[in-house]
């Protein structure tokens, strides 16, 4: 896989043309299909999987008094 998807996926959430739900859905669908040595995942998105990963797209899920709570 090429570093232009995760490019694309990013631009297109930066320049809001997906919402948070969205980019987080196929963050991780990518995520999950890449090969599990993660070779072809670039450095930056490896670091930005720990943001995505502690994001909850429903607000119903997380608990609001967790200190480890992220919004």
């Amino acid at each position: 896989m090429s570093d232009g998807f995760w490019h694309i996926l990013v631009s297109d959430f930066v320049d809001r043309r997906i919402d948070e739900r969205t980019f987080h859905d196929r963050f991780f669908e990518r995520w999950h299909t890449s090969d599990r040595s993660r070779r072809d995942i670039p450095p930056a998105i490896e670091t930005l999987f720990y943001v995505v990963e502690a994001y909850c797209p429903d607000p119903a899920l997380p608990d609001p008094a967790s200190p480890s709570a992220a919004d």
